[in-house]
């Protein structure tokens, strides 16, 4: 599906993207203090192959950092940061940084409190020779949870290889050394954890089992690093439904209400929660219109889920509305932004936060949120016009864009091509002509059909956007996209677009890679 931002409705709410600068591709750790401020967490290359973590609190209502700090390498042997997350314990945010090693090791350190002094080591988890882990995610249980006594630190992620293996370790304050193991055999599509009271579980997507959600929950009892660590402290996979697998697909969400995972169906491409009672799952319940791409969620001190997501018609913030978590508000209309790695964390009164990554000009940026219901949307415009509308970012700033007017119908054409082995390449762009001045995306999508498709694991290495023959961007991560403009361009113009796909393909014991380039023409309208 072709993602094309619109611009913020006039009854949209949202307020400007506070800017924190050039980083990574992780986007920022989100943590909500027990004041309401936001607490992040960024890493950026600050020379080739060495990257500084920095430290971001924002108060309600700042426009800035209301204090910073920058995490120095505590070991010099630790080179490059991989994935970092603050955490609240209390009134005390720690912060926790995973720094690779070459590429078998990880290393985990930790530092409490502002103004963050001397690092203290944490605990080291061995990774997997040849392909470094990726923790992503991570959540501190308090002693007398999963531990009698101690505080444990749970992470789980995934590795860039052509089978990328789910991996989880358990950290105290002592634990030393420790080890990692696999979740599945072949190849997984996001991983998230979260930790509620004693009930400390994993979702994940399963690419091997036709993009089953899996949900495992630790049954270890003791809550020990060697427990978390073993597979025998984990229930046997449950699968729960089916998901759209890609970037930002399933996420758990933990409060008074319990938990609640949340994914991407297929067919129609809504968000759907589905809340466990203690005993098992209770059904599906879409919280999202169809057309989703991405989104984040959070379960606030009230018991009320809060959600972004993304989608053909731009990105958007709705709340639930009572504590059925069923009927949900009239969803704001965030600024124009290419929203990646998102997360979000409010307050029981409809306050709070949400971190992203630009993907169009590779910034991490904090956006605040406020409860508040938008009229309902009237229907759409016929002739693909579109409005750009106010209420977002002032004019003028050079990291928030003017929003586009929507281009073509809501419907995409794609071109696709074999890849073999049941995989299909997939370019997605607008089906009708786009006006000129404005600004449209083209996305790549690998796709499994036929009935060989499930005996091939594959990783999409990256993709390479050209217009003609000018490479205008090169992406590694999902979903695989690059925004295209039409300024300068008169009317009936053809522009010639294509897309290179490398995929790793992972077949029995045999690895190669898969290369194949998509063509398509785009035209302004005339």
């Amino acid at each position: 599906m072709m993602l094309l931002l619109m611009g913020v409705s006039a009854g949209a709410l949202a307020a400007t993207p506070i800017d924190l600068g050039l980083a990574d591709s992780a986007g920022p750790g989100l943590a909500l203090t027990a004041a309401g401020s936001a607490a992040l967490t960024f890493a950026a290359e600050e020379a080739p192959g060495v990257d500084t973590l920095h430290y971001c609190r924002v108060d309600p209502g700042a426009g800035g950092c209301s204090a910073a700090a920058v995490l120095t390498n505590p070991a010099p042997e630790f080179k490059a940061d991989v994935a970092n997350q603050p955490l609240v314990e209390g009134n005390v945010v720690r912060i926790l940084q995973t720094r690779a090693k070459g590429a078998a090791a990880e290393g985990h350190f930790l530092w409490s409190g502002e103004p963050f002094g001397a690092a203290t080591t944490l605990g080291t988890t061995e990774g997997i020779p040849g392909a470094q882990l990726d923790f992503g995610q991570a959540v501190l249980a308090p002693p007398g949870t999963v531990n009698p006594s101690v505080a444990v630190i749970v992470t789980v992620g995934t590795g860039p290889s052509v089978a990328p293996a789910l991996a989880a370790t358990g950290l105290t304050a002592a634990s030393g050394p420790g080890s990692t193991f696999h979740l599945t055999t072949d190849s997984t599509s996001d991983a998230t954890i979260s930790v509620q009271g004693s009930l400390l579980s994993l979702a994940y997507i399963d690419q091997s089992q036709e993009d089953a959600v899996l949900w495992r929950r630790y049954v270890g009892g003791s809550g020990t690093p060697a427990s978390i660590q073993s597979p025998a402290g984990w229930s046997a996979p449950l699968k729960i439904g089916e998901a759209v697998g890609g970037g930002d697909q399933v996420r758990m969400a933990t409060g008074p209400n319990g938990l609640y995972v949340a994914y991407v169906r297929p067919g129609d491409g809504a968000v759907v929660a589905q809340h466990f009672n203690g005993i098992g799952f209770e059904a599906p319940t879409p919280i999202s219109p169809p057309g989703v791409e991405r989104f984040a969620l959070s379960e606030d001190s009230a018991g009320l889920l809060h959600l972004a997501y993304g989608g053909f018609d731009g990105f958007h913030y709705r709340y639930a509305t009572d504590a059925s978590n069923m009927s949900f508000s009239n969803p704001q209309t965030l600024p124009e932004h290419a929203y990646r790695e998102m997360r979000i964390a409010t307050t029981a009164a409809g306050d709070g936060w949400l971190s992203y990554w630009d993907n169009d000009n590779g910034h991490d940026f904090v956006l605040p949120l406020a409860p508040g219901e938008p009229a309902p949307p009237g229907p759409p415009s016929s002739g693909g016009g579109g409005s750009s509308g106010g209420g977002g970012p002032s004019a003028g700033a050079s990291t928030t864009p003017k929003a586009p007017r929507r281009g073509g119908s809501g419907t995409p054409a794609a071109v696709t091509g074999p890849l073999g082995h049941g995989l299909v390449g997939e370019l997605t762009t607008p089906k009708d002509c786009v006006p000129g001045g404005q600004v449209f995306k083209a996305k790549v999508a690998v796709k499994r059909k036929g009935s060989q498709a499930h005996k091939a694991s594959y990783t999409v290495k990256e993709v390479i956007f050209f217009l003609g023959r000018k490479k205008i961007t090169t992406d590694r991560r999902k979903p695989f996209e690059a925004a295209f403009a039409t300024r300068g361009l008169g009317k009936g113009a053809a522009l010639s677009l294509s897309a290179r796909i490398s995929v790793n393909l992972h077949l029995g014991h045999r690895r190669s890679t898969i290369a194949k380039t998509l063509k398509t023409t785009v035209t302004t309208c005339k």
